[in-house]
């Protein structure tokens, strides 16, 4: 993979985690937040922050404007998206945006820069708790799926993204 390849996969990683921190913002600080998400997101959420810090400065000195653009494409598609409520809405917005992110990332394995490492293995671990399950099994009367919004975010962002 050519580095102008690798760069894009990681912005588009880094796009979708820096909307992922909207929407966990918006479940940690609703009223809904209990038992084992309430004990794992901030920490989550915090330890994401400090990892992306150093790339997405170095993204925001080369073009904020699009960087900027980009986030809020993702923050608009998360408008459209409804699920039973907010809360879960929200949960699942989070969760299929670094599940998304994640994919870009798996594309970088050999990488060795160690931010994209720290962020796999930070994103890898949190997808992995069996709780989360309860968020991403369900179908809404149209057919959509918490998979289904993972492909929609893929196609997102292969519309304002492209690797080729």
């Amino acid at each position: 993979m050519s580095n102008t390849a690798k760069t894009i996969h990681l912005v588009r990683a880094l796009v979708k985690i820096s909307s992922a921190l909207t929407d966990m913002d918006k479940v940690i600080y609703g009223d809904d937040l209990k038992f084992n998400l309430k004990k794992d997101l901030p920490k989550f959420q915090s330890k994401l922050e400090i990892v992306i810090d150093e790339p997405s400065k170095i993204l925001l000195k080369s073009d904020s404007t699009v960087l900027t653009h980009l986030i809020n494409v993702f923050d608009d598609f998360s408008e459209l998206v409804y699920v039973k409520n907010d809360y879960i809405t929200n949960v699942n917005l989070f969760l299929a945006k670094i599940t998304s992110a994640n994919n870009d990332l798996e594309k970088l394995q050999t990488s060795d820069a160690h931010y994209i490492k720290a962020l796999r293995s930070l994103i890898s671990g949190f997808l992995d708790k069996k709780y989360l399950n309860q968020f991403t099994t369900w179908e809404d009367p149209e057919g959509n799926t918490f998979y289904s919004l993972i492909k929609k975010l893929e196609d997102i962002t292969n519309e304002y993204v492209i690797t080729k």
